[in-house]
């Protein structure tokens, strides 16, 4: 099946990817998984609005990597305003500047591996991977030579992102879930 007969076909189900020319139904998610991509949609899409800086995507919108790759439903992923022009009606064409994936159980594999080799081939500048079962986060920036390489953290554990314009974010907000309004006014918005 080609990409595009996969997007216009009412036949397939709204919570699947297009790999390899197939459909694939992915798998249900796990509550934690659910709270933290409700809690991240919310925060981003907040602090990007403010600021003016692009606009918030996440699954089931699908993002279609070029040369073969894999159409993609990223849990949450943003996209510049200088390249909203990519953001077509079904998908985005081209990479988002920021891809983020929440691991639930069943799906570690995936995201660490294929969706990770995908991403980085794809031209992903930035991939999160966050893992709320054990509290992990895992940051990932694409260098000059084409490759991720593990974004720096403070001795605090704030990752500073080099796409989203003076984005911080405390490791520890995503698991306890700081209130976003909070954490808003800590980024500078709402003061």
């Amino acid at each position: 099946m080609t990409y595009e007969e996969y997007l216009n076909s009412p036949e397939i189900p709204e919570h699947t990817e297009w790999v390899n020319g197939r459909v694939v139904p992915m798998m249900s998610v796990s509550k934690k998984h659910m709270y933290l991509t409700s809690y991240l949609i919310r925060l981003l899409g907040d602090y990007v609005e403010a600021r003016q800086l692009g606009e918030i995507l996440a699954d089931p919108f699908n993002m279609k990597l070029g040369g073969g790759l894999a159409g993609r439903a990223p849990d949450v992923c943003f996209v510049r305003t200088g390249r909203l022009e990519l953001v077509r009606d079904q998908f985005l064409d081209g990479p988002a500047d920021l891809v983020i994936e929440v691991i639930s159980p069943g799906t570690e594999r995936i995201d660490r591996q294929e969706k990770f080799a995908e991403y980085q081939l794809g031209g992903v500048p930035e991939y999160w991977i966050l893992d709320p079962q054990h509290e992990v986060a895992e940051f990932y920036v694409r260098g000059a030579d084409g490759m991720y390489h593990p974004g720096t953290t403070t001795p605090d554990g704030e990752f500073a992102s080099t796409v989203v314009d003076g984005l911080r974010i405390r490791v520890e907000w995503l698991w306890a879930r700081t209130p976003v309004a909070r954490v808003l006014f800590e980024l500078g918005i709402g003061r």
